[in-house]
């Protein structure tokens, strides 16, 4: 499972997002289920961010996001969230019953 947050930081707070952030990835990592992650930044758009997360599962990045710990940092830089879905299944052409990824025209 990939969790993609993306921010809107304007310039003035890019300092203190940047600290914040970091400081929930590092709560993620300590989570079980973690595979990797990293605060990035756009490089057409400087002022939108974004946490990536990579866990093992749908239940352990649930439960990370549950976690005190992970709430209490995530819960400082939500201010500038952007408001839309950030968890997505990775789908591979062999899933079965993943849903279905056909594009019309493409094979």
């Amino acid at each position: 499972m990939i969790m993609i947050s993306r921010y809107r930081v304007p310039d003035e707070d890019a300092g203190a997002f940047r600290s914040q952030a970091h400081e929930a990835v590092a709560a993620l990592a300590e989570q079980a289920g973690w595979m990797g992650g990293e605060l990035v930044r756009s490089v057409d758009e400087h002022r939108l961010w974004a946490l990536v997360a990579r866990f093992d599962g749908a239940g352990t990045l649930r439960r990370s996001l549950g976690a005190m710990p992970v709430r209490m940092a995530m819960m400082t830089i939500m201010q500038w969230a952007v408001d839309e879905p950030s968890v997505y299944e990775e789908l591979r052409p062999d899933d079965a019953g993943s849903g279905d990824l056909t594009l019309p025209g493409v094979r």
